[in-house]
């Protein structure tokens, strides 16, 4: 406990001291405007430690300030000011060593806004260089509600971690880095919350650009942009922040997107604070498909000490997979019951790869179901569930995110013989009678149906029964009443699912009622 509590106080006083605090709000400056070498010399504590952060303070809180090393005899200003004093274009002169009089210096801090002269004190070291005093945090009395202290919950959450007590030698009117802290009002987090993000679509293919934004109405920012750019404008070691877009898939692969976002600081102007702000696009990635992650993340380098911002929202990547007729060859020619054969791949999941047949009075008709092999997906079509001619085939592969997509056109040509069948009864010659004849023939395997067909007299082909397939044939009964008595010729015909058909050589048949 002890030791991640120490970790977060060194972190933020790495940040705050090079970064935010008014130690660096106010950077040293020659009255030639040349930044001056930090002196070794002063050092000073608040309220007993030696870092310049103070937590949990407000209004009426005393801070005991203890330097020594400073000049002998050397009056200073203690004054409170709001974080967003080094946004402000107006206060560009306390950051160029441009004030060269007290007067030049009360001028200007009279005129920014942010400053709150009311808590302003003025204090003279000893004559052996030591200072010790107690100054009091004001309710403050800034001249722009956006410049007050406490910051308000946007200035908070947009980087302005609090409000700082500067130090300013008036006598070379530079600041006393070493006399001056950031303190942290109770009350606030340690650091501001996540930022949010907004993507310009929920369904996207590869490819695509994608812009991206803060969420509508978000009320939490991108702070770590406005800790940077405070900490370079101070005179800190501030790295170029950079913005990057990832794209996390179902499988969780981290897949990095090209992007141009950027994350813009906040800004103060004339009264006016502007949170910062997420803009920029990105391309997906195409090798992602299905509900994906959309990260993205700001980082930036504080004083040696690396940070980031991230914020994530979700995206449909419409990136079907893909898939290839292997077997049978474009322009094959089948019978029977065949192979089917196709390749599929998918940067999610494959679920499932079909086949579909087009042609004659079919549209994409599934004809097969494959099973995955290291072959690859294989399936096994009866031919003669189709009529003989000529089709197209295709495969269809599906994936886990609903997605599918079918294969370039095959063309087969299905070129099936005629079943085979004989008429067992009644045989060739025989005389038959009354309303219960017995008709019986056999057929070859895969035949859907067998009918009878008689010629003779004012008949031809015309269907007298349709058969019952049984373990003794094809079984009907036939009443022979219903045609003159006479000579006939009698037929089995045989057909397949898909209609082609093969008929018996005929059987001579006397009918004798």
């Amino acid at each position: 406990m002890f030791r991640i509590r120490f970790v977060r106080v060194l972190l933020t006083a790495s940040i705050m001291t090079v970064g935010i605090g008014v130690a660096a709000l106010l950077p040293a400056a020659t009255p030639g405007g040349v930044a001056a070498a930090a002196s070794p010399g002063p050092q000073c504590t608040f309220n007993g430690g030696s870092l310049p952060l103070l937590t949990g303070v407000s209004a009426g809180s005393k801070i005991a300030i203890s330097c020594t090393g400073l000049p002998a005899l050397h009056p200073y200003l203690l004054v409170g000011t709001s974080l967003v004093l080094p946004l402000d274009p107006a206060a560009a002169p306390l950051f160029s060593g441009q004030i060269v009089s007290l007067a030049g210096l009360m001028s200007l801090l009279s005129a920014l806004k942010e400053i709150d002269l009311a808590s302003a004190a003025t204090v003279t070291s000893s004559l052996s260089g030591d200072l010790s005093t107690t100054w009091t945090v004001p309710t403050f009395q800034a001249l722009d509600p956006n410049a007050s202290c406490p910051p308000t919950q946007q200035e908070f959450n947009s980087g302005l971690l609090g409000c700082a007590l500067a130090m300013i030698d008036l006598s070379s009117f530079t600041p006393v880095s070493a006399g001056s802290a950031l303190f942290e009002y109770t009350g606030f987090p340690f650091f501001p919350p996540n930022p949010t993000v907004a993507l310009s679509a929920t369904t996207a293919t590869p490819g695509q650009s994608v812009s991206i934004s803060d969420a509508a109405g978000a009320s939490t920012y991108w702070w770590l942009s406005t800790l940077n750019v405070l900490q370079g404008a101070l005179g800190g070691s501030a790295s170029t922040p950079g913005v990057t877009v990832t794209v996390v898939d179902s499988k969780g692969r981290s897949v990095p997107a090209v992007s141009n976002a950027q994350a813009a600081p906040a800004s103060y102007n004339n009264g006016v604070f502007t949170p910062p702000a997420l803009s920029g696009n990105f391309s997906v990635p195409s090798t992602v498909t299905g509900p994906v992650k959309v990260h993205v993340t700001l980082t930036a380098s504080l004083d040696g000490i690396p940070l980031t911002n991230t914020a994530t929202a979700p995206l449909f990547v419409n990136n079907p997979p893909t898939t290839t007729v292997v077997v049978p060859t474009n322009g094959a020619s089948v019978a029977g019951t065949t192979y089917l054969d196709a390749f599929a791949s998918d940067y999610g999941t494959l679920t499932k790869v079909e086949f579909h047949l087009t042609g004659g009075s079919l549209n994409k008709a599934l004809i097969a179901t494959a099973t995955p092999s290291i072959y690859g997906y294989l399936a096994l079509w009866n031919t003669i569930t189709v009529p003989n001619g000529t089709y197209v085939l295709q495969s269809e592969a599906f994936d886990a995110a609903g997605l599918s997509a079918y294969s370039s056109a095959v063309t087969v040509t299905v070129n099936n013989p005629p079943p085979s069948t004989t008429v067992l009864a009644p045989s060739g010659g025989a005389s038959v009678k009354g309303t219960q004849v017995l008709l019986d023939a056999s057929a070859s395997s895969g035949v859907s149906q067998v009918k009878y067909e008689l010629t003779g007299g004012s008949l031809t082909d015309s269907v007298i029964a349709t058969a019952t397939p049984t373990y003794y044939g094809w079984l009907a009964q036939w009443n022979s009443q219903g045609v003159p008595d006479g000579t006939y010729t009698l037929q089995s015909v045989a057909s397949y699912p898909g209609g082609v058909s093969g008929v018996s050589p005929g059987v001579t048949i006397t009918v004798a009622n």
